[in-house]
């Protein structure tokens, strides 16, 4: 169980006992250092410190950290505070909004498109979860192809131009959303 109350948001204790110690793992295992290993071509990073790395992260209310226990108020430590100590980084900056598509355009909601684009935050790691609240108001999926930010693959497709623009020497990573009886 994902300890969600709501079927949608993951309770405090999941994000600290499940959830954040795998991604601080999955963050470790997969890290690279760009700058510092390209030239001697080492990628293998078994102990890399990362107390002078910065993370940002974008989302939905989920990253956000909204609380069902407290009528959806921020959490006291929502998944990315909670990366931020246990990989002890320099800083990290939480840039979702609750109730944000991925796409553009959709019911007035914020979107995680959006959220990129006005950023302006240092970043080493970036993480961008989302897509659930495309999938409730049923944002069209578009094609692999698209470029129109409105539909799903169009938005997603640009926000990753818009990473390897803004950030090319950042890890990216992107999660999605999760099935509760899954």
């Amino acid at each position: 169980s994902n300890g969600t109350g709501d079927g949608i948001h993951p309770s405090q204790e999941f994000w600290a006992t499940d959830f954040t110690p795998k991604l601080a793992q999955f963050i470790k295992d997969n890290y690279e250092y760009k700058n510092e290993n390209e030239s001697s071509g080492n990628s293998a990073n078994v102990n890399i410190d990362f107390s002078e790395k910065n993370y940002v992260a974008f989302g939905d209310s989920i990253t956000f950290g909204a609380d069902y226990t407290r009528n959806y108020a921020p959490m006291d430590n929502p998944y990315p505070k909670l990366v931020f100590q246990q990989l002890k980084l320099k800083s990290y900056k939480n840039y979702a909004i609750s109730g944000s598509t991925i796409a553009t355009g959709v019911d007035d909601l914020p979107s995680i498109y959006n959220q990129i684009i006005s950023s302006d935050t240092k970043a080493d790691i970036i993480s961008v979860m989302g897509g659930v609240n495309d999938y409730n108001r049923n944002v069209e999926i578009g094609s692999i192809n698209d470029n129109n930010t409105t539909t799903f693959y169009g938005s997603l497709k640009a926000i990753c131009e818009i990473l390897l623009n803004k950030y090319p020497t950042s890890f990216c990573f992107f999660m999605t959303p999760y099935k509760e009886d899954c």
